[in-house]
Order: structure tokens, then sequence, then C-alpha cells
């Protein structure tokens, strides 16, 4: 049982064309959990050194192809891999609001009709669920076009907040308040992408900037923006935006993970 607890960047990119879409890995006691998956989560998780056979729990919070395209692939790799392993494949717990585990369930039914995997499906709404040890997670409403999802995930000694897709929130303030580690979006700088950006369920990295100064996280690992930010200047210059006075703001693109602990 590891003492620290590291949060992994696996995607972070707003498309598929800019590189690799929203993932992020959370290793903590005895839970490995994948916040959201993005188009190629098997890649993603052998590419920063990590196992699929580890994860133990899957979050999603909506479903739109940039965060849940490789979620079938996934279930469907992960229970080939050890086929021929001594230990047995620990069962996946996919967690998640109903409407979006619905959908989740009728991905698998189109795109493996033939199979049946063992699977755990645990419903989470505003109140906290308990998912085993110390860890636990609880949902954040967002304003997003279609049902989307935000989450809070705690681990006993350490709390993780992921904003997911949203238009800026009053309640978010309140919602991610005392997270050690906040994961939230910015879409593109308010003088690139403008606040209509707003009505497409998207926030600026000034807002994201807003959000941090209200809550105060030890560290922000701002995504989902788009391929101009590839430029370092650039990148910075939206990176800055996100940050405040003594929060370490974390650039994605390293994809060095954020360890909290030890």
């Amino acid at each position: 049982m590891t003492t620290e607890i590291h949060v992994t960047t696996l995607g972070h990119w707003s498309n598929s064309s800019a590189g690799p879409t929203t993932s992020f890995h959370l290793a903590a006691d005895d839970a490995e959990v994948m916040l959201d998956v993005g188009v190629d989560p098997v890649g993603r998780l052998q590419a920063a050194g990590l196992s699929p056979t580890d994860v133990t729990h899957v979050y999603v919070s909506h479903l739109h192809s940039d965060h849940v395209g490789g979620f079938a692939n996934f279930v469907f790799t992960r229970s080939l891999l050890n086929r021929a392993g001594d230990v047995p494949l620990l069962k996946l717990t996919i967690v998640g609001h109903p409407s979006v585990l619905a959908g989740l369930k009728e991905l698998l039914r189109v795109q493996y009709p033939e199979r049946e995997f063992d699977l755990a499906w645990v419903e989470c709404g505003e109140e906290p669920v308990a998912l085993g040890g110390q860890l636990t997670m609880r949902l954040v409403p967002t304003d997003h076009p279609v049902p989307c999802y935000g989450v809070v995930v705690e681990t006993g000694r350490a709390r993780i907040g992921f904003t997911a897709d949203t238009g800026p929130v009053p309640s978010h303030q309140h919602d991610f308040a005392g997270c050690d580690v906040l994961i939230g979006e910015a879409f593109g700088l308010r003088g690139d992408v403008g606040e209509s950006i707003h009505r497409r369920g998207h926030m600026t990295a000034e807002d994201l900037g807003e959000l941090v100064a209200a809550t105060r996280p030890k560290f922000v690992v701002p995504f989902h923006f788009g391929q101009e930010y590839a430029d370092a200047d650039k990148r910075a210059e939206l990176l800055s935006a996100c940050g405040a006075a003594e929060v370490t703001t974390v650039d994605p693109v390293d994809a060095k993970p954020v360890i909290i602990g030890g």
C-alpha cells in the first residue's frame, strides 16, 4: 500500500487531432482510478508505465467521444491481457451518474454484443459513495450541453477534484473547496476563445483561475485546450491565467505525475 497519491495525466487535449484527449489516472492505497478514458486508454496507460490490469475503478463524466471513445476497447483489452497470468484479474468497477452508466452499457452492447464482461456498476450522486477502503466519490453538477458531472475523489489522505467539461458554475467554489488537486477545464484564453465559449459549456483559462483563487488547491492541472497551446510560450500564458499565488500550476504536456504525501 502506497503512502503517496499519484495523479497522472494521460490525455488533456480538446480533440484527438491535437493529441490524446481527456483522461487522468489516480493511484492511492489499493485503488487505481481513471477519470474519463479518452480515445486510447490502453495506449496512454502503457505509455505512462501503468498497467490496464491494475486499474480498479473507471469514472466517466459524460458520453462525448473525446472522453469515452476508448471505453469499450479498454474493457475488452483489459479482459484479454491477464489471460495467461497467474493472478486473477481484479474486478473493474464503473462509476458514474445513472444516465452515463446506461450509455456505457449500451456502448458495450453495440461494440461487443457477443461477450459478457464481469464488471461492477456503481451509481453515484451528490452524496459520497464508498468504493472500498477509504475511497469515496461524489458528483458535482456542471453546465454542459449533455448530461455531464464533475467528481470529487477522496482517499482518506487527499481530495482530488475534476471539473469535467463545464461552463462557469458559482457553486463550484463550494463543491471543490478543500481539494488538494483540482483538475480543471481551461478551453483557452479569453482573448482567444471569447466568453461565448460559455454557451457551449466550457470554461476559459481565466474562469479556471477564478475558481482556483476561490478554492485554493495545492495543485491545479488544466486540461481540454487546443493545438494552438502546443506552442510553449502560448501555453505558458494559458497556464499563468489558470493559477493563483501559492498554488502550483502543472503543465499537463510534461505528463509528470503530481505526488501528494509520502
